[in-house]
């Protein structure tokens, strides 16, 4: 069991006592006690967020890792593919359904996020920065160039400005 759910768990059942807390009967005790117990919580609460900001990895770090990640989520897709089309085989394919969402998870928690593009999206400028086009269908009948399908979803991240870096860009079939 992780210390802070301990303390916190400590915390619930001595604010549940009958009566108020009460360790003693003295309530002044009580109360310097009560007190010192949220100061403790407030300080070990402060302490895990200066952790968990101070490991943060860097963004080119975080590009990197999750440039191999994708690819190994790609190479999970695939088996998922294989192994879902037979019955026999349908435990593998949940087991690895379940390992490549837990991949996602972690990229989400380092700001990186997949994404798609809905069929008939109009291409615009800004939109071909993140599109890299696969194959390319019969001409539009309006003649503007539409997204078809996402083949393959890109990924984006934080960069350590606050802009958008795009790690991967997405694969589309468009129609010309």
């Amino acid at each position: 069991m992780k210390i802070s759910q301990s303390i916190r768990e400590m915390k619930t059942d001595f604010d549940k006592m009958p009566g108020g807390p009460r360790l003693n009967g003295n309530t002044g005790e009580d109360e310097a006690k009560l007190t010192e117990l949220q100061e403790q919580i407030k300080e070990y609460e402060d302490y895990q967020k200066i952790l968990r900001e101070s490991i943060r990895p860097d963004s080119a770090t975080v590009r990197v890792l999750s440039s191999q990640l994708i690819k190994k989520i790609d190479l999970i897709d695939d088996l998922i593919s294989r192994y879902s089309k037979t019955k026999k085989n349908k435990e593998v394919s949940q087991q690895l359904t379940i390992l490549r969402k837990s991949f996602l998870d972690f990229l989400s928690d380092n700001s990186v996020n997949a994404f798609e593009f809905a069929p008939r999206t109009e291409l615009e400028m800004d939109l071909r920065r993140k599109i890299k086009i696969v194959s390319t269908k019969q001409r539009a009948e309006d003649g503007i160039t539409r997204i078809v399908e996402t083949v393959t979803p890109g990924y984006t991240c934080a960069d350590d400005e606050g802009g958008e870096v795009i790690i991967r860009k997405a694969e589309v079939v468009t129609h010309a």
